[in-house]
């Protein structure tokens, strides 16, 4: 079962509790409340409970590794790339979510951090993995080279990686 660490699903919303929402903060009847208000709000929220994720999540990684399936209008493309932070909020960042229709972060039942972001073309699908602490330097700048080249296989990825989904259940539980 999939845990949610952040969606931008405003299917989660019900419209008419958040126009009741709006006219209690706005001090206006609710008949006065009109849909862009009401969108306005959903918007809001969403981007606040982003903030409060970013928030639970701002503790220090070793580097994170994000793999991904792109679902795009001629196909499917893998891809791969080191984030520039090395923090766990960083995964909030790493999926294209400003342009996306719907977008989830995810913790799996096997502790594996994972998104998901559905668009026009299709569906990308992401998994943040973080570098183990036993890897030398050596070997980390090699995987990491071919992980960018699209050269890396799932024992490699278990090799040199390991899940993120501990660090998320310490804090969510």
């Amino acid at each position: 079962m999939e845990k949610t660490i952040w969606s931008n699903d405003v299917a989660a919303y019900d419209f008419e509790e958040s126009r009741q929402t709006v006219s209690d903060v706005e001090c206006i009847d609710i008949q006065d409340v009109d849909d862009d208000a009401v969108w306005r709000y959903i918007n809001d929220d969403i981007c606040l409970t982003l903030d409060a994720e970013e928030s639970n999540l701002d503790v220090p990684t070793r580097c994170i590794v994000v793999f991904g399936v792109l679902g795009l209008w001629h196909g499917k493309v893998h891809v791969s790339r080191v984030l520039p932070e090395h923090m766990l909020s960083a995964i909030l960042h790493a999926a294209c979510r400003d342009s996306e229709e719907y977008t989830v972060y995810y913790d799996t039942d096997d502790g594996e951090v994972k998104a998901r972001d559905v668009h026009h073309d299709g569906v990308n699908r992401y998994v943040f993995r973080e570098m183990a602490t036993d890897t030398s330097f050596n070997d980390r700048e090699l995987f990491l080279e071919s992980a960018e080249l699209g050269a890396v296989t799932l024992d490699d990825i278990k090799r040199f990686t390991v899940s993120l989904g501990p660090r998320v259940e310490a804090i969510y539980g």
